[in-house]
């Protein structure tokens, strides 16, 4: 094949060869740059371990500073706990320090208190001196104790006296007995031919007889006061009741409703009714009139009541035990003087709002107890002989003259009891 050659052209060469040139100029360049970094990079293989080591140290620097930094912060932290634990204890010390002065202060007021307490019983009992009558006495315990033993020793008398030396037929039959007698006794044909028997039972029905119908009832007496002088004091009857005795049992049913709500309350209107009914007299000019009626409407009340009461126990209940005595006139004084000092006594004591307490047979326990607190004292031997006969019931009395301790008992008088 031939092949036609192209004639050199001047421009041309002249073109080609500057853009040779140029293309030489770049390779040029790029060895240099490639050279150079060539030579940079060996620099820096030989500056790395330098580099290591003081990036190293750095480290160990910064750690140390670090963990300096730590330990300062924590040491003042710790200070600051220190210093915070101190200041708590001191205000603990301080907080028992006030609580040790208010528990003395608080023990100073309750005494104070207990004082003031003392103190204002002992103003009030002296309040009731001054204005209780005579016999509105705040008696002790020991002496009203000694009054009602004289009362139960001159009863005995009055009845060994007075007292029949056998016993009517119908006591054989322990059923035939009267229905009073069964208030004293546990009826049992062994017992009641002994002969001590009749004296016993006359003086515990006396007994038996006083304590029910005047000492356990503060308004024994209303049913022969007058409220004027045109009353009769006939009876009048009600039904199968005496209307004379329907406002004592309104009064002992009323005080019986409110001591069951309100103690205080009901010991307090019962004493407080018993003391106007009964008015200190001070004598003085302008001293109303009514207060002497009143009073002396109730002390008449108190002397028909004695003489009433003592007509009921001779004809119903001692009519089968007591023989003619050789001076009736005078076994119907000796007589009358008991009743008459048991209304006194119990009048007075209901004066007061302390409240008492009888215990008669159905009350005391069956079988005797030396360390019973109402039975009398008797030896120990007869520890579970059964009680057949109370001749005289427990006295006991409840509350405080200021109207106080309703719950405690004192005891009065002790029963005497009889084992056969």
């Amino acid at each position: 094949m031939h092949v036609f050659k192209r004639p050199l052209d001047p421009v041309y060469m002249e073109a080609k060869i500057s853009d040779l040139t140029r293309q030489n100029r770049f390779k040029d360049q790029e060895i240099a740059r490639l050279r150079q970094a060539l030579n940079d990079q060996k620099f820096d293989a030989e500056r790395l371990p330098k580099l290591r080591k003081e990036f190293g140290n750095t480290v160990e620097g910064l750690k140390g500073l670090i963990e300096a930094t730590t330990q300062t912060a924590l040491s003042i932290e710790n200070r600051g706990l220190i210093e915070e634990i101190h200041a708590l204890a001191e205000g603990k010390r301080n907080l028992q320090i006030v609580i040790a002065d208010l528990d003395t202060e608080l023990a100073n007021a309750k005494k104070e208190r207990l004082n003031a307490n003392e103190s204002l019983r002992q103003m009030q009992e002296s309040v009731f001196r001054g204005q209780d009558q005579p016999e509105w006495g705040t008696d002790t315990n020991e002496a009203i104790a000694n009054e009602l033993e004289t009362l139960f020793k001159d009863a005995r008398m009055w009845c060994k006296n007075n007292c029949t030396r056998r016993l009517p037929e119908f006591s054989g039959n322990p059923e035939e007995l009267p229905a009073e007698w069964k208030n004293v006794i546990r009826p049992d044909p062994t017992i009641l031919k002994h002969e001590r028997v009749p004296l016993l039972i006359l003086h515990a029905l006396l007994m038996d007889f006083i304590y029910r119908q005047i000492f356990a009832r503060p308004f024994f007496f209303i049913p022969w006061r007058r409220i004027n002088d045109e009353d009769e004091k006939a009876d009048s009857e009600s039904g199968d009741i005496p209307q004379k005795y329907q406002c004592q049992l309104y009064l002992e049913n009323l005080l019986e409703e409110i001591l069951q709500g309100n103690p205080e309350g009901g010991h307090a209107w019962r004493s407080q009714l018993l003391r106007l009914l009964d008015p200190r007299l001070r004598g003085e000019k302008n001293e109303r009139p009514q207060l002497k009626v009143t009073k002396t409407r109730s002390q008449a009340a108190h002397q028909d009541a004695a003489q009433h009461l003592m007509g009921s126990f001779v004809k119903e209940y001692a009519a089968h035990l007591t023989c003619k005595p050789s001076n009736e006139a005078l076994a119907a004084k000796e007589l009358e003087i008991i009743f008459q000092t048991a209304v006194r006594m119990a009048h007075k004591l209901w004066l007061r709002r302390s409240s008492l307490e009888i215990q008669t047979l159905d009350d005391l326990p069956h079988h005797f107890t030396f360390d019973h607190e109402v039975l009398n004292d008797n030896p120990t031997a007869l520890d579970g002989h059964l009680i057949r006969l109370v001749v005289h019931p427990a006295v006991l009395v409840r509350g405080k003259s200021d109207g106080s301790e309703y719950n405690d008992a004192r005891m009065l008088k002790p029963a005497v009891v009889w084992m056969g």
